[in-house]
């Protein structure tokens, strides 16, 4: 069981030691403000943490390249916050959300899409390819001829 939910339960049974009875406001009020301080402080831990080990994953190659660019200082503000509640340093932040957003536009361009109907015509092609027109015939014979002088 995790330190936060053993503490969730813990304060949470206050209201079973005092026999199922009505906890008064302020205990009641004390016990929501510690609730919402912990709910918050493991969600910004467990961020800081991923982040710490991404930023890790980026530090164990060289830093040799370099990239800079110019925004603006709004622009940079809204980077610098989000950066320290993810608990990375700007620059780590920065390569962080670049390297991700490449990988889902490579990934975006590497997978195709096909409606189911699309799909469907797609694998009756493959189980039923339609004879070689002429065209196909002469740009198969080319390319046999490429590779024979070639080779």
């Amino acid at each position: 069981m995790s330190l936060f939910r053993e503490l969730l339960d813990n304060l949470l049974g206050i209201g079973q030691l005092f026999g199922g009875i009505r906890l008064n406001a302020t205990l009641d009020c004390v016990v929501k403000v510690t609730l919402s301080f912990l709910v918050t402080f493991c969600h910004q831990s467990a961020r800081m943490r991923n982040a710490k080990e991404r930023c890790a994953m980026l530090n164990m190659s060289s830093n040799d390249a370099r990239v800079t660019a110019r925004i603006p200082s709004s622009a940079k503000e809204t980077l610098l916050k989000a950066a320290e509640l993810s608990g990375a340093t700007l620059n780590q932040f920065l390569v962080q959300a670049a390297l991700k957003e490449a990988h889902q536009v490579l990934e975006q361009e590497r997978v195709i899409s096909l409606s189911e109907r699309d799909a469907d015509t797609v694998f009756s092609l493959l189980d039923q390819p339609p004879a070689p027109n002429e065209r196909l015939r002469e740009a198969a014979n080319k390319h046999k001829a490429f590779f024979r002088e070639s080779h």
